[in-house]
């Protein structure tokens, strides 16, 4: 398969008023020679790119930018035993014409995904398990990885599988959203290569990824805002796990001290030094990027860092007063399940609804769960009464039609009866 990247970075190793001419003037198929940076501060897994540019009049060997940072890591998988590689100039239809960067390609046998190290301690605190992370942006990006391995790529089955991910880019500072973003945008690239009636609608899917990811970690700041909205979901996920943590410090088995001296020695024993720049939270935001965690990684990151807000008084996981009064009046609990069991469930029903997107189909999957474990009722029916209960324990409520179709299987999405 061909591997099409972008080379960007230029305006920091040639002169930025010469960039328009000398990329409009690449000629296609040009040699580009790509170095591993092995010592790059920023990025452990930074690729350097050269050409032979004139210079008054001479050939020279010039640092023209680096490899996109996106796919950097998935270069060194396909050529773990390299350091120099050659690719060449490509301008494929489905590029947007830019003066600061441009394109090249190269063969890769097969589109290896490459296997992070884990480099975060998963371990439990004060005894206690870590909570699970938001499952459904985590099985799309499973989806688009399984996906690339397949035998045979198909333009239609790419496209569904961009058309079903459009919610899931720009909201996680993860390597696997990166890793997936780049296995998806090559497959794009290289099924619009096959010239199909989609060709059209997949040559705007590629350009609509392309802006929705880099718009969301375009600067420091962009990843501060990411990074806050995954640390949200962090916080409402881990309801039921900051109620045993309460408990453990409650009962003597542990002190708020010792906690706070275990978090510490935690976040400092971080990689690359990201301790040193927790207090500047867009900096260590745009570190965590490129990083590349996982998403269990990254969260264990934001579990500790909350919790040493939680310990020293600075964020709450009680319910508020309303949900606590709303648990009462809902009619579609088991008749076996504890108020405890009930709060749990509420927890994590508020935590899905805070989910920028696809949050009806969260809850949903919060309600089966529910089922599942006889908190609530095997059958919630009426429905419409169930939604209308539902939303007590929301801040804003969801809409019956969108919860109803992620609840229902298509074959059973009527009204009879329900």
């Amino acid at each position: 398969m061909t591997l099409v990247f972008p080379i960007v970075g230029m305006r920091h190793c040639l002169p930025e008023d010469a960039l328009p001419d000398l990329i409009a003037s690449l000629p296609l198929g040009a040699e580009v020679a790509l170095c591993y940076d092995k010592a790059n501060p920023y990025d452990r897994y930074a690729i350097q790119a050269w050409m032979d540019l004139s210079v008054d009049g001479a050939i020279q060997k010039k640092q023209v930018g680096y490899v996109s940072a996106d796919y950097a890591p998935i270069i060194r998988a396909n050529y773990p035993n390299d350091s120099l590689l050659y690719a060449h100039v490509v301008h494929p239809e489905t590029s947007v014409l830019e003066d600061s960067c441009f394109e090249a390609e190269i063969e890769v046998d097969k589109l290896e995904i490459p296997v992070l190290p884990q480099r975060i301690d998963l371990g439990e605190i004060a005894h206690i398990p870590l909570p699970m992370v938001p499952p459904v942006q985590q099985m799309q990006f499973e989806n688009i990885m399984a996906y690339s391995q397949t035998l045979s790529i198909e333009a239609d089955e790419v496209l569904a599988l961009a058309q079903q991910s459009v919610p899931y880019w720009g909201h996680s500072l993860s390597g696997d959203e990166r890793t997936a973003y780049t296995l998806l945008s090559t497959m794009l690239t290289f099924v619009h290569g096959k010239w199909t009636n989609l060709t059209e609608s997949i040559w705007q899917a590629r350009l609509d990824l392309a802006e929705s990811h880099h718009a969301a970690f375009h600067t420091p700041e962009c990843c501060a805002k990411v990074m806050h909205e995954e640390m949200q979901l962090c916080q409402q996920g881990a309801a039921s796990f900051f109620d045993q943590y309460k408990a453990a410090i409650d009962a003597g088995l542990t002190t708020r001290e010792q906690e706070l001296q275990a978090h510490q020695r935690w976040l400092m024993a971080l990689p690359d030094n990201l301790y040193a720049h927790v207090k500047d939270t867009p900096v260590f935001a745009s570190k965590l990027y490129y990083e590349r965690f996982s998403i269990e990684e990254l969260y264990a990151i934001y579990l500790h860092l909350l919790c040493v807000e939680w310990l020293n008084g600075q964020i709450s996981t009680h319910l508020p007063d309303f949900a606590e009064q709303a648990i009462a009046a809902f009619s579609f609990w088991a008749p076996s399940a504890s108020l405890a069991k009930k709060r749990e469930v509420v927890k994590k029903i508020r935590a899905a609804a805070m989910q920028p997107r696809e949050h009806a189909a969260a809850i949903a999957l919060c309600l089966k769960q529910a089922q599942k474990n006889n908190v609530m009722v095997p059958i919630l029916r009426p429905f419409a009464k169930m939604v209308k209960e539902l939303n007590n324990f929301l801040d804003h409520p969801v809409k019956e039609n969108s919860l109803r179709h992620r609840y229902f299987p298509k074959i059973h999405d009527a009204y009879d009866n329900v």
